[in-house]
């Protein structure tokens, strides 16, 4: 078995490779498909920016927003043979959905907290009018693309909201009761302004250093 520890960003951009080829079978299930991009897009992005461990958290980072953005395109292309199917599809996929953008969250939290520390010394530097050395420069450009992830998550996760909604407003009008899947849109809405909480934190830390 080969640890996580070998692991380099080519490895993990052919892992995502294979999960999306994986997907690509199950037409059906978009929202498995865009995961997949976004773990391959990730990890591209995380690889080249923070080496093993970049191309893994952006992997982990990139396959949520993908996911999220899988969620609207398959609310468009699917077709249901009644109107109580499409509600327990719904649902369970809002389920999913909620409940990742919610691990999601807590971890976006942490991170904003670590790098708010972090780059502490960073800003000291900068109002000192010192120029940043090199992994001062490599701690930067990690947190700005932790920042860009967060904001991507957050996006792909209101875009899922917007259609959960939209979702419960049409089954509503064929007659079928909606409580679940608008708790499911509740819990997806309160980790997006989680996440917005995060990213907030983010920009501030980084804003005295980029500015």
């Amino acid at each position: 078995m080969v640890s996580i520890g070998r692991w380099t960003p080519v490895t993990v951009v052919m892992v995502g490779a294979l999960a999306l080829s994986g997907c690509a079978d199950q037409k059906s299930n978009m929202t498995a498909q865009g995961a997949g991009v976004g773990a391959v897009g990730g990890a591209l992005i995380g690889g080249l920016l923070g080496g093993r461990q970049g191309a893994l958290l952006g992997a982990a980072i990139g396959g949520v927003a993908g996911a999220g953005t899988g969620y609207a395109l398959g609310s468009q292309q699917e077709q249901f043979a009644s109107a109580e199917q499409e509600l327990q599809v719904r649902t369970e996929r809002a389920r999913t959905v909620a409940s990742t953008q919610r691990t999601e969250a807590d971890t976006a939290r942490t991170a904003a907290a670590r790098y708010e520390a972090s780059l502490a010394p960073l800003r000291q530097q900068v109002a000192a009018g010192r120029q940043l050395n090199n992994q001062q420069r490599a701690t930067l450009s990690q947190a700005q693309a932790e920042r860009d992830q967060i904001k991507a998550k957050l996006e792909a996760g209101q875009k899922a909201s917007d259609e959960i909604r939209e979702q419960a407003t049409g089954l509503k009008s064929k007659g079928q009761n909606t409580a679940a899947l608008e708790a499911e849109g509740r819990d997806l809405a309160a980790s997006n302004a989680r996440l917005q909480g995060a990213l907030d934190r983010m920009n501030t830390a980084l804003g005295r250093i980029e500015a």
